[in-house]
């Protein structure tokens, strides 16, 4: 029983989030990281990916994917 809801959770949080999983390895790959921030308000839209975390009464971020500058 506990497995099956615990399958059932993993199945449903990664078919949420499998696109956002796929363009950040994708950039990944194309040499950006994922940099700490700290607490950032977002701009809509975001301009690069990043872990959003909504609020009531406002949404922040603290990691974002970057290019680094060479």
């Amino acid at each position: 029983m506990v497995e099956g809801f615990v399958i059932g959770f993993l199945a449903l949080v990664y078919g949420e989030t499998s696109d956002f999983i796929k363009h950040s390895r994708k950039l990944m790959d194309k040499g950006y990281e994922w940099e700490y921030v700290g607490y950032t308000e977002v701009d809509y839209p975001p301009k690069s990916p990043a872990i959003i975390i909504n609020r009531e009464t406002n949404s922040h971020i603290y990691w974002k994917l970057r290019k680094p500058e060479k």
